[in-house]
């Protein structure tokens, strides 16, 4: 038991050392291999194709912002502008 646990922590501390960390804002996060990155002056984006399937993922990470509103209306406003602008830039045919 105490070898097992012993082993799994130092994974977790050798994944921790060689594990490029970066910060925006208030968030630290490492990137994983193959994503790209891009950078705008609301957040970050993070994404990966698969380019066998056409499939995709995208990660968005935006600055804190101060707000007097609720956490579901920030993000109900955030999810607007930077999302449905993105993804649904043109009418559906």
């Amino acid at each position: 038991m105490k070898a097992t646990f012993l082993y799994i922590m130092l994974t977790l501390l050798v994944m921790n050392v060689f594990a490029q960390k970066q910060t925006f804002d208030v968030v630290s996060f490492s990137i994983p291999q193959g994503w790209q990155q891009q950078q705008n002056e609301g957040g970050m984006q993070l994404s990966v194709t698969d380019k066998n399937s056409g499939g995709y993922d995208i990660a968005v990470i935006t600055k804190a912002i101060v707000s007097d509103k609720d956490a579901n209306v920030n993000f109900m406003n955030q999810w607007t502008s930077l999302v449905k602008t993105a993804v649904w830039k043109q009418k559906p045919v």
